[in-house]
């Protein structure tokens, strides 16, 4: 059967995600933290519209999709790519490498374990998007310098990083689908849907600051208090500054656990 049903899902502010290919889809976790409003937002080209933004720090998020044209986790990632060289006309600005892994050859190199949480990050909200294509929906239009602070002698170093993706984007094309929040009415998508026509919806998923810090350290820094990498190395970024980008944005990106099979250890109590 022709599926009649396109969502977009977009991912924006802080939280971290990992590919179980297990499951098949995308496993999210979204930081609760004060000054931080997780809400969620869904437009329809029927004209259906739902804000969501009271969402329970402890709740699960899923979008349940059946007869769907992808089965499975599809990543773009392929083909060449440096983000030093910009939006160059070669990268592809969809590539899902502009987005950080904190795990990966750029950041950490090494799977991040679950760390106890004695910090202002109060928890974590689950989510799970089976049978999508996921790439970036937006990159940050600064440049970006990386600040590592090795946890010896505690003086960052800076440097030239490039661009990065700030939001996670994710097409789900299907026959029927719904968005369950725990302690929330279920959005059905195809309720009421000719499947002789295309609907298409947009989800938009964020959760940043209220008020964005204007000076170090950035919100980068609270990924520490929920990712442990065995060491006290920590990485930050700062845009660079721009008459016509100031005050500097907050950097509230979502980004990757590239070498993460799931989350489940982060949602153990």
């Amino acid at each position: 059967m022709e599926t009649c049903l396109t969502i977009y899902v977009t991912f924006d502010g802080l939280g971290f995600c990992c590919f179980n290919t297990k499951r098949k889809g995308a496993e999210i976790a979204f930081l609760r933290l004060p000054g931080h409003n997780l809400e969620i937002t869904v437009t329809g080209s029927d004209g259906r519209h739902k804000f969501i933004g009271k969402i329970a720090d402890n709740a699960k998020i899923e979008l349940v999709s059946q007869d769907t044209a992808i089965t499975g986790i599809q990543l773009n990632n392929d083909g060449t790519f440096n983000r030093k060289n910009g939006l160059d006309g070669i990268n592809d600005p969809s590539d899902l490498r502009w987005l950080l892994d904190c795990e990966g050859n750029e950041l950490h190199k090494k799977e991040a374990k679950a760390k106890a949480n004695t910090g202002s990050v109060r928890d974590l909200t689950e989510m799970f998007l089976p049978n999508a294509y996921f790439y970036t929906e937006q990159v940050l239009s600064a440049q970006c310098d990386i600040e590592r602070t090795d946890g010896t002698t505690n003086r960052p170093t800076s440097e030239r990083f490039g661009l990065i993706g700030e939001t996670l984007g994710a097409r789900v094309d299907a026959v029927r689908a719904s968005l369950q929040i725990d302690g929330n009415n279920v959005f059905q998508f195809d309720e009421g849907v000719d499947c002789k026509l295309i609907t298409r919806f947009f989800v938009t998923i964020s959760n940043t600051c209220e008020t964005p810090p204007t000076e170090p350290p950035s919100d980068f820094h609270k990924y520490y208090e929920v990712l442990d990498f065995g060491n006290d190395e920590k990485f930050d970024f700062k845009p660079v500054k721009d008459k016509l980008l100031y005050p500097r944005p907050a950097m509230c990106e979502v980004v990757l656990l590239g070498k993460t099979k799931t989350l489940d250890p982060f949602f153990q109590k």
